[in-house]
């Protein structure tokens, strides 16, 4: 009988979801030609691991393409997003409303230039791009409230390749019909 603490139990479960997300990505570029844009979490993208030193897809795909896997991340500065809340797994996903704060690496982006731009981060040598951050981490489920305080550590430079920064964020919609 196998018996793992909570946190174990998710290492392995995350580990089993990435590894299955690179192997699908994979399928799709078989062909010479064949070209795919991954859009997910960051934790996903990442060219490293997160939680529990979990490997991301973003580091199978980086061991696999090289160079040619481009780990962009989406920072935004206040506005919406979707997702359900708490352990609601079945209930539909409902808007959640952020501000900047202080804390983050999104803040500091907010401040460092006004609008949305792109950064890339490949080959540059500025101090925050290589120095821990955190990011503010949201998934699909988001507690009420606390939320906000949600973090995850990065380092710019060592975790992506770019970065995209959009300053207001609108929620998604879904689409007729479509359940998930």
């Amino acid at each position: 009988m196998l018996h793992f603490c909570c946190g174990r139990v998710e290492s392995v479960v995350f580990a089993a979801r990435d590894r299955y997300m690179a192997e699908a990505v994979i399928r799709h570029m078989d062909g010479p030609e064949a070209r795919v844009v991954v859009w997910a979490h960051h934790g996903h993208i990442a060219k490293g691991t997160y939680g529990e030193q979990v490997p991301a897809l973003g580091s199978r795909l980086r061991e696999r393409y090289g160079d040619a896997y481009y780990a962009l991340a989406l920072f935004f500065g206040k506005g919406f997003f979707l997702a359900r809340r708490g352990d609601d797994l079945q209930g539909p996903p409902v808007p959640h409303r952020i501000g900047t704060g202080i804390r983050s690496l999104e803040a500091w982006l907010a401040d460092a230039v006004r609008g949305d731009y792109y950064a890339d981060l490949r080959n540059r040598t500025a101090p925050w791009m290589h120095t821990p951050q955190a990011q503010r981490s949201f998934g699909a489920n988001v507690p009420r409230f606390v939320y906000r305080f949600h973090t995850a550590p990065l380092v710019p430079a060592q975790d992506y390749d770019g970065l995209a920064f959009v300053a207001r964020s609108t929620c998604s919609h879904l689409l007729p019909g479509t359940e998930i």
